[in-house]
């Protein structure tokens, strides 16, 4: 009796229950499968030892932290966070296909992922994910026979259509996946219905990649839009290749894949969008500004039309900042980012390159370069005239709206065929920019070798004045001065530089370097 009762015992009980977590735990981390649970917030609140490796460390070390304290990419973090927030909002199981980079490998894995909002015991919305890799289904479904029990278990998975068409017979087979993505029902006349749905402008491309596939055995891989019955506009993902040939050696047998690939192309567009347009203003960055330079180069080398880069700084930008709030100052570069972009044609672009300033660049002006810099200046006077208008800022606070107008300094640089790097134009436009900010700020420049010539100079000077700093190469001069009798009352002390080079030089060679610089310091 005693012993029974001790195995009874809370104790015994608890060690129990332990047992059975740990086996659970011994379990889930033994499936070679992620498996997680995010909080609202997005932070992991689970995951097996397969997620942790693919992250480069431990499941401990996972909890209570989001995706990007382990990758560094705080803007695709926010979008996970949306995206489960999404489905916890909705609170109902959903089923999507997502790629991986494995942080160890650097191999690319694809997965199937089954997401299912569940609230926790105190009542709060959390998500389970429950993934598996497919990437070596995918590779199966593209390599193996076409055996077809397994084939449509497969489809199953991977919620992807199959065909098949033989171009003896003329006949077109599809599966119960392909009718169910298409909305297409099958009959004698599917293919030619098929067909009639691709989105006008897609058409051609499709029907080039089917001739390439049957005269040239070109894999047939195509991406393209396509109309529902139901009305639905969606994406598509077609593949298939040829299996058979008879006698001759002409295809006779074709097969392939369909796949609905809208949500991934929605996907795709916004990480494209973090990674390459200003979240503020919606105009490229820097990273697709550089490409944009590059590609006008290259089409200035193709055409013989010189085209141009302006780069804009907005004057005095930080007043408004400092009054208003920032909230204020990004109002405004939204504003101001428009105005810029409904000055140029489709094929020009207006990048925002940071802080309150912009680049535009524009292609095919001239020939000329002369009529080229003229065509420029009158577009400055224009981007000049539009960013001077006032702008309504709404304040925060319920303080009523200001009308609030800034100026700009615009750098301008032509360029021409036999220019070699991209990279020199905003080089260029820069020193432009500073001739215009010299002359007093709200006005532009084109970009003149004389200035480049004095910044170097400038550059030179003051690398110099550093060394002979370090030297001791200063000396003071005294000049005494004199009351109206002629009796010493003063002197005033002048410093002067004993140039290793040049000699004895007055402060007028170099104090205006010097004030330039932050080699001036003040006591007190």
């Amino acid at each position: 009796m005693g012993s029974n009762y001790m195995g009874d015992s809370p104790q015994s009980q608890l060690e129990a229950e332990r047992e059975k977590n740990r086996l659970l735990s011994d379990i889930v981390n033994a499936i070679p499968e992620p498996i997680l649970a995010k909080d609202w917030d997005g932070n992991f609140v689970f995951v097996n030892s397969y997620v942790a490796k693919l992250y480069g460390t431990t499941p401990e070390e996972m909890i209570g932290k989001e995706d990007s304290f382990f990758t560094g990419n705080k803007e695709q973090g926010k979008f996970f966070k949306e995206n489960v927030q999404s489905v916890m909002r909705r609170f109902e199981p959903e089923t999507v296909y997502e790629d991986s980079t494995d942080s160890n490998t650097g191999e690319i894995r694809h997965f199937q992922s089954l997401k299912i909002p569940f609230k926790n015991s105190n009542g709060e919305l959390n998500i389970a994910v429950f993934a598996q890799d497919i990437t070596e289904i995918t590779e199966l479904k593209n390599l193996a026979e076409f055996n077809s029990k397994r084939l449509e278990h497969v489809l199953a998975v991977s919620r992807e259509g199959m065909w098949d068409w033989n171009t003896k017979t003329n006949e077109v087979l599809f599966s119960e996946g392909w009718e169910k993505i298409t909305g297409v029902h099958r009959s004698k006349a599917s293919f030619s219905d098929f067909m009639a749905r691709v989105v006008e402008e897609d058409k051609q491309r499709v029907a080039n990649a089917l001739q390439a596939l049957l005269e040239n055995n070109i894999p047939y891989d195509i991406e393209f839009r396509f109309k529902r019955p139901d009305g639905e506009v969606i994406w598509l993902w077609d593949r298939g290749s040829i299996v058979e040939c008879d006698e001759d050696g002409k295809p006779l047998l074709l097969v392939g894949i369909i796949q609905d690939v809208t949500q991934q192309k929605i996907d795709q567009a916004k990480i494209e969008s973090l990674a390459f347009y200003d979240p503020l203003t919606k105009l490229p960055n820097r990273a697709l500004l550089s490409d944009r330079l590059g590609l006008a180069l290259d089409r200035c080398k193709r055409s013989g039309k010189c085209g141009a880069v302006f780069f804009v700084d907005l004057d005095n930008f930080k007043n408004l900042n400092d009054t208003y709030g920032h909230q204020a100052g990004d109002d405004l570069l939204v504003v101001l980012g428009a105005r810029l972009n409904a000055l140029v044609r489709g094929d020009d672009t207006v990048a925002r390159f940071g802080g309150d300033e912009f680049v535009i660049v524009l292609n095919d002006l001239d020939t000329d370069p002369r009529k080229a810099a003229i065509k420029a200046k009158l577009i400055a006077q224009d981007i000049r005239s539009s960013i001077g208008k006032n702008v309504s800022i709404k304040l925060n606070n319920n303080r009523p709206a200001i009308e609030y107008s800034v100026t700009a300094s615009i750098g301008i640089t032509i360029f021409e065929p036999d220019l070699r790097q991209a990279s020199e134009l905003l080089q260029l436009a820069d020193l432009a920019l500073y001739q215009a900010k010299s002359s007093g700020r709200d006005d532009y420049a084109v970009f003149d070798p004389v200035i480049q010539g004095e910044i170097e100079k400038t550059v030179r000077l003051e690398k110099e004045l550093r060394h002979s700093l370090i030297r001791g190469d200063f000396v003071l001069h005294y000049q005494p001065q004199f009351d109206v009798d002629q009796h010493l009352v003063a002197a005033e002390a002048l410093i002067r530089w004993v140039h290793p080079e040049r000699g004895l030089l007055g402060p007028i060679e170099f104090i205006s370097v010097v004030e330039g610089s932050n080699l001036i310091t003040h006591d007190g």
